[in-house]
């Protein structure tokens, strides 16, 4: 057993809010790492979607037990999905996937390699993008990120313990557009926890023009809002 009773193994969170076109692969792409643990399991928070993606998953679930499918009846917004699936993981290594993101065939298990030889907290990689239409692509789309990978300060990337993430706290339910994932690491380096960036693309990133990327009008009062926070822990 791990920490506080908590299993060895994998957990897997993944958000799902009308996502039923890209839900499998991801999946798949947890369920394909390199030297999957005997103990793993793959959370999906359905956020209260309109579209088939919560049946896919139930039908995944026939076939592979592992996969567990949780109901939100009402759209939360994707922090209040993935607290929900962090509150119901039940082993020591936590990770994360995006609807429409693909973990690379080794992402597990590099980083579960730097996480057991050395003394850091939590472990990110570089991401690749595919774009799904080149082109037309989204507006807020760099061109320059198709040529190299980048590094991924994102979830999808993320490998830590439960535990790590738990010191830290849980996700600010008030994001509801993406930037969850800014305060967490943002509140990570404040409470002096230590990171590894592996030079290691770990995410393959699927862009098109759902991406929660696209919703500026609504995101940009939220990372104001949470630049402010940040200044405020500060002083």
């Amino acid at each position: 057993m791990g920490l506080s009773g908590v299993g060895e193994g994998l957990s897997v969170v993944l958000p799902l809010y009308e996502g039923a076109a890209f839900v499998k692969a991801a999946i798949q792409s947890v369920i394909d790492q390199k030297g999957l643990p005997n103990q793993w399991e793959i959370i999906v928070v359905d956020d209260g979607s309109t579209d088939n993606g919560a049946q896919i998953v139930r039908t995944l679930a026939q076939q592979q037990p592992q996969i567990k499918l949780e109901l939100h009846p009402t759209n939360r917004g994707v922090a209040a999905a993935r607290n929900r699936g962090v509150e119901l993981a039940k082993y020591e290594y936590l990770g994360f996937i995006d609807q429409d993101d693909c973990w690379m065939a080794d992402k597990w298990l590099v980083q579960l390699q730097v996480l057991r030889k050395s003394t850091v907290d939590y472990v990110l990689g570089y991401q690749k993008f595919n774009l799904q239409n080149p082109e037309k692509p989204p507006y807020w789309f760099r061109q320059e990120w198709v040529k190299q990978p980048q590094k991924a300060f994102l979830f999808g990337a993320l490998l830590t313990r439960k535990s790590t993430f738990l010191k830290v706290g849980p996700l600010e339910e008030t994001l509801k557009f993406g930037f969850d994932d800014v305060d967490w690491f943002s509140r990570a380096q404040e409470s002096g926890l230590t990171r590894k960036m592996l030079d290691h693309v770990v995410l393959h990133r699927c862009v098109h023009d759902r991406n929660a990327s696209a919703r500026t009008a609504q995101s940009n009062p939220e990372l104001l809002r949470l630049i402010r926070a940040k200044l405020a822990r500060l002083t």
